[in-house]
């Protein structure tokens, strides 16, 4: 049997539309299947933790924070001691009363 004519582009312009359609649901199954499964166990999951990124960024925050002023609290303190030192040594050398 041979397709001429009018019967011929309705059977084409058939063709074409199922093959539109098709590609069109596979590309909607695919995109959904991307959406649900790759993003939905990767990207969304991350707000799932994400309390625990900020918790992390506070903490590190803080922790930075008080080990800054506990290094420079140590390091005036030892200064100090160290200038007491100075002046003890100073008083020894220059004690006329030996």
């Amino acid at each position: 049997m041979e397709f001429t004519g009018i019967l011929a582009d309705i059977y084409a312009f058939i063709f074409l539309v199922t093959t539109w359609v098709i590609i069109i649901l596979g590309a909607y199954v695919v995109w959904s299947w991307f959406i649900f499964e790759v993003l939905g166990r990767y990207v969304f999951n991350f707000f799932r933790v994400y309390r625990y990124f900020v918790a992390y960024i506070w903490f590190h925050r803080e922790f930075k924070e008080w080990y800054e002023d506990f290094r420079l609290k140590a390091q005036a303190q030892k200064e100090q001691e160290q200038k007491e030192f100075v002046e003890r040594v100073k008083t020894w050398f220059t004690n006329d009363n030996n």
